[in-house]
């Protein structure tokens, strides 16, 4: 009875945490100018497009009446690809200018305007997608991309931020650990030593489609605990579909529309719930994308585990 008893009172906290999201992930493109060897992207076979500057301002005005705090403004692609990304910024900067914004990019059209927009709108931190310590092994682990030209735009941008005397954005440089990245870390960590912060972080698989023999293989592990990620954060497909969460990279578990709903409606909707009561119960399979991830269910409270 007790055991009962702590497994009822810790999903009860859970389904407090559903009250609304506490982050927003907008794809503004899944458009990618790399075919990089630890990314699905290239095996999409959802439709490429870009989200619409009208869709996108409305779900910045949802995130201010929802005081979601936490703003990705990125997804599954490139977002500097987008010919008019710095106005896309600035709607950050008009509509929710108090929100935590993180911006992953792969940085290779990291344009001095792209970079004026960052700044002015005062994006809280910028992730540059970087492998490798070497020419070599970087183009090599991002096909398309050329390392000459991603360095200068990081390092111009570092040089352009502290000029004007800001703090933000942080620049992190972020590589997923391969054999290859593991051996030249300090030569990573050596080339961005202007920048805040230089990390490995581990190679996801996303659902087998990775080539495993590039690192050490992963296996798969039952969860005792549900994916925090189903209670963590709201993601919008360019297209304003909505998916259970960041690795449902081609949308194959779609839980609503942000066209035809609001991200409450959605939140809070039964598709969504039937999910977290799936990975609650432990009950994955036939879950297109929960049950082929081998991800390790991070940022779970200790207070589950107990």
């Amino acid at each position: 009875m007790a055991q009962a008893s702590l497994i009822k009172e810790k999903v009860d906290t859970m389904r407090g945490m559903e009250a609304s999201p506490p982050a927003l992930q907008l794809e503004i493109t899944n458009a990618c100018n790399g075919k990089c060897i630890i990314c699905p992207n290239p095996q999409q076979t959802r439709p490429r497009g870009m989200m619409s500057f009208k869709l996108w301002c409305k779900l910045l005005h949802q995130a201010v009446e929802l005081n979601i705090t936490l703003l990705h403004p990125f997804w599954f692609g490139e977002p500097t690809l987008v010919k008019d990304f710095p106005k896309y910024l600035d709607a950050i900067g008009d509509i929710h200018p108090n929100a935590m914004t993180q911006l992953f990019s792969n940085c290779s059209n990291l344009t001095d305007e792209i970079g004026e927009a960052i700044l002015r709108n005062n994006i809280d931190l910028l992730v540059v997608s970087f492998e490798g310590g070497t020419k070599q092994t970087y183009e090599s682990h991002r096909p398309g991309l050329k390392w000459d030209k991603t360095v200068i735009n990081v390092h111009n941008f570092v040089r352009k931020r502290n000029e004007a005397g800001m703090r933000i954005p942080e620049v992190f440089v972020q590589s997923a650990s391969t054999y290859q990245t593991r051996a030249e870390f300090e030569l990573l960590k050596a080339e961005f030593s202007d920048c805040n912060q230089v990390n490995l972080t581990a190679l996801q698989t996303m659902g087998g489609t990775i080539d495993e023999s590039i690192d050490v293989p992963k296996v798969r592990k039952n969860p005792s605990w549900p994916c925090m990620r189903l209670w963590s954060e709201i993601v919008v497909a360019w297209d304003g579909r909505v998916v259970t969460c960041c690795d449902d990279w081609d949308t194959k578990q779609v839980v609503g529309n942000a066209n035809e709903q609001t991200l409450l409606e959605i939140w809070k909707g039964d598709k969504l719930r039937a999910y977290r009561d799936a990975s609650i119960n432990n009950s994955l399979d036939g879950l297109p994308t929960c049950s082929t991830c081998w991800y390790e269910w991070i940022g779970v409270p200790e207070w589950w585990k107990v």
